[in-house]
């Protein structure tokens, strides 16, 4: 049952329309949520393109980049706000405590945007466009989370941390006055192609098993993928290998998993190498490394997240040929998508 919202918000999705929780099971990609590199975008611009087409810019690694992020209007008149945007380590989400402190400021200096809507369902940017200056030990991840804060609606981020993935989902999730947005941009590309390193760990406190799941599109043929995790046997952690699968068809997905000690944290690789080993990622190329956990079909986690879950029909992967037990399904976590930016 959802039940709509009153507030200024944030979607998590193009099908978000601020009703709660949104049922759109893409909470990591917010399209309100925009980095665009060194170039600009007007009001007017953002206002025209809500519903879409998604403006896809890129991150400007180590310079600074114009992060804009808008809002809607569904309170019942005119009101203001603020929007805050922070920056977080793709392991770090679920620890607020770690990250509530990594306010990007905009160009007026401030550690917000400011929000000013005169009517019912009108589109807001914020006044100003966040700037971002990644840092060397960032390196090409980041997740953005946005909040917004009104008279009416006050600081969403919780005081203690999360302690599993689900948690922070929900919170998202349950919460229009949060979105989530994560980047991966690649620009150029060194010799052994594309690698992405995902930090990845299990908050809960019982070991969990979870699978990581590659898609790609317009992925030239002849491609090699890969994803895995190496092995750690002092920990009890098994690591797990697609091995190199080379692509022939160019829009598809590979899906592999293990399980996770309590409160195992480690390494995702995703590795990419183009035909001719380009200096450039292919245009159009882009590729999704999504992190989903198990969860048994007769739980009660599997009736919380019914509209949410991956069964083995709706991936068309038999799970026990992967690495993920049988008798379950997959409730999405987090994805990171890279986007190809040739200069």
């Amino acid at each position: 049952m959802t039940t709509p919202y009153g507030d200024l918000f944030i979607r998590d999705n193009f099908d978000d329309t601020g009703t709660v929780p949104v049922l759109n099971p893409n909470v990591s990609c917010s399209p309100d949520i925009i980095p665009y590199g060194s170039q600009t975008l007007t009001a007017d611009q953002l206002v025209a393109s809500y519903d879409g087409p998604a403006y896809l810019g890129a991150i400007d690694l180590f310079n600074s980049n114009n992060i804009y992020v808008r809002a809607k209007n569904l309170y019942p008149g005119a009101t203001t706000g603020q929007i805050q945007l922070y920056w977080a380590p793709g392991n770090l989400l679920v620890q607020p405590s770690q990250w509530r402190n990594n306010m990007i400021v905009n160009n007026n200096t401030f550690p917000y945007a400011a929000l000013s809507a005169t009517s019912t369902d009108q589109v807001v940017p914020g006044d100003q466009p966040f700037n971002f200056v990644a840092s060397k030990d960032s390196g090409a991840h980041f997740c953005f989370v946005a909040t917004v804060t009104t008279p009416h609606t006050p600081d969403p981020i919780p005081a203690t941390d999360f302690t599993s993935w689900d948690g922070f989902v929900d919170w998202v999730a349950q919460n229009p006055s949060v979105a989530w947005h994560n980047v991966d941009v690649v620009s150029s590309l060194p010799a052994q192609g594309y690698l992405a390193s995902l930090a990845f760990e299990n908050p809960d406190n019982a070991d969990q098993m979870y699978a990581f799941q590659c898609t790609y599109s317009n992925l030239p043929a002849g491609s090699i993928l890969r994803v895995w995790a190496l092995p750690d046997a002092g920990s009890q952690f098994f690591g797990f290998d697609t091995g190199p699968l080379t692509i022939t068809d160019t829009n598809g997905s590979k899906l592999v998993g293990g399980n996770f000690p309590a409160g195992y944290a480690t390494t995702i690789f995703t590795q990419c190498q183009f035909p001719g080993a380009p200096a450039e990622p292919p245009p159009g190329v882009s590729l999704q490394t999504q992190s989903m956990a198990w969860v048994p079909a007769t739980s009660d986690h599997a009736q919380k997240y019914a509209h949410l879950v991956q069964s083995e029909q709706s991936l068309g992967v038999q799970f026990d040929s992967v690495g993920v037990p049988a008798g379950g399904n997959l409730v999405p976590i987090t994805a990171f998508t890279m986007m190809s930016a040739t200069s």
